[in-house]
C-alpha cells in the first residue's frame, strides 16, 4: 500500500490521527474475538437501524 503513497502531507496525517485517537475516547471498544456479528446487530438496534 505505501509503495501507492507518493507525496503524503504528514502534517494532515498526524492531525487526522490524533483526531481519530481523540475520538477513540468516546467509542465503545469490542473484542474482535468475541461474537462480533452479534455486537454488531446488537449496535444496530440501539441505534434503530433497520436490517437490509
Amino acid at each position: 500500500m505505501s509503495d501507492n503513497i507518493k507525496d503524503v502531507a504528514y502534517d494532515l496525517l498526524l492531525k487526522d490521527v490524533g483526531l481519530f485517537r481523540t475520538e477513540l475516547q468516546h467509542l465503545p471498544v469490542t473484542d474482535l474475538e468475541g461474537d462480533v456479528e452479534g455486537q454488531i446487530l446488537a449496535a444496530r438496534e440501539a441505534l434503530g437501524v433497520q436490517a437490509k
